[in-house]
């Protein structure tokens, strides 16, 4: 017992400040060891801080969408009302609430000695977004708006400047939080946030709104918070990823959690086959359509989730399609390819989804298969 007792005695008596440090190493020994460390857990307050400035920078972006010349359009959410009312000048505002947020993250992680690799990364990524997507955005739209009327070459040459302000907030955030040669990493990391976590929530936020269906005020403010979700839970994917990422296609077999490229392609997917089943004449198809509307949430917060699950998904060209392979296999792709050149759209809007909503359901086939054995035997 005394011998017990004196092991207690030591591991009590390590500091907090050598327990990360040991964490940290074992973390680099896996690396090192061609095993991925993952991130299970993270520090609350700094995270949650962060998330804000992501969210404010996303809410920019909606907000200015819904101001319209002259406040003409009226919505039934009074909050929403209220931001028309104002303009862009409550776009201008979230912009410095993110701001704050961004100030506040660092000073709440540096105050409980909580700085860690995982924050630094999902601070760059929600950057991007609040000051890099949102500022470029609103002004694009406030120069269109209220600008004056211009000719094509200047109308395109006023998107390329947006653009390249976007560009290079990306590049200067990836920059700045390398501190190894891996710089092309962070970049990719930074674009997939916009292209894969905006992009799509914004999108589907703007087919719901397009399609004028009456939601009742509450049904509305969920639907904006499903997509500030997705938003986030993108970036909380991408920066997890970057901190337990290894180098080279070896290591690249399988993802913890849905990539965000396959989140992406399952709402846009779903929203290709919508777009083109309204244009169909038969009533069924419109009647499917409308169905795909009426899910889109849902899928938005379902594949929003599934990137920042533990679940385990294929690395379909890797696992699938590099090295020799069976004539059987050769023959399923190029039907595959020819599916997509007939129809692109339901090939896509069905098999995306498919892919996203895969990890789940081989986790209940293969729990099925544990229990079903022992009474087999």
């Amino acid at each position: 017992m005394s011998r017990l007792d004196d092991m207690f005695d030591e591991i009590d008596s390590v500091s907090p400040r050598k327990r990360r440090r040991s964490r940290e190493q074992r973390r680099l020994r896996l690396r090192r060891h061609g095993r991925r460390a993952y991130i299970r857990s993270v520090y609350f307050l700094p995270s949650l801080a962060t998330l804000g400035n992501a969210v404010c920078g996303f809410g920019a972006i909606c907000v200015a969408t819904i101001v319209t010349p002259g406040g003409q359009m009226t919505y039934r959410d009074p909050w929403a009302n209220f931001l028309a009312h104002l303009g862009f000048a409550a776009a201008a505002y979230l912009i410095f609430l993110a701001m704050a947020f961004d100030a506040l993250d660092g000073r709440l992680a540096r105050f409980a000695r909580h700085t860690s690799d995982f924050g630094g990364q999902l601070d760059s990524l929600a950057d991007v977004v609040s000051f890099g997507v949102a500022p470029a955005f609103i002004a694009l739209r406030l120069f269109r708006q209220d600008g004056p009327e211009m000719g094509l070459i200047p109308s395109r040459l006023l998107w390329a400047i947006a653009a390249m302000y976007l560009s290079c907030a990306a590049i200067r955030l990836a920059r700045f939080n390398v501190h190894t040669t891996d710089f092309g990493g962070q970049l990719d990391s930074l674009a997939d946030v916009i292209s894969f976590g905006c992009a799509p929530a914004f999108i589907a936020l703007q087919l719901l709104h397009s399609e004028n269906i009456q939601l009742p005020e509450i049904a509305s403010r969920l639907v904006w918070a499903i997509g500030a979700l997705y938003m986030s839970c993108a970036a909380i994917r991408l920066a997890r990823f970057n901190v337990s990422n290894e180098h080279g296609e070896q290591h690249h077999f399988s993802f913890l959690g849905l990539p965000s490229p396959g989140a992406a392609g399952a709402v846009a997917g779903l929203i290709l086959m919508q777009q083109d089943l309204a244009h169909q004449q038969m009533l069924w198809a419109q009647k499917l359509g409308s169905l795909c509307v009426a899910i889109l949430p849902a899928v938005v917060l379902c594949t929003g989730l599934l990137m920042v699950s533990n679940f385990r998904y294929p690395h379909l060209v890797n696992r699938y399609l590099r090295g020799k392979r069976s004539i059987s296999r050769l023959l399923f792709v190029f039907a595959a390819i020819l599916l997509l050149i007939v129809a692109h759209q339901y090939a896509i809007g069905i098999g995306v989804p498919v892919y996203a909503f895969w990890g789940p359901v081989a986790w209940m086939i293969a729990r099925t298969r544990r229990w079903t054995r022992p009474a087999a035997a």
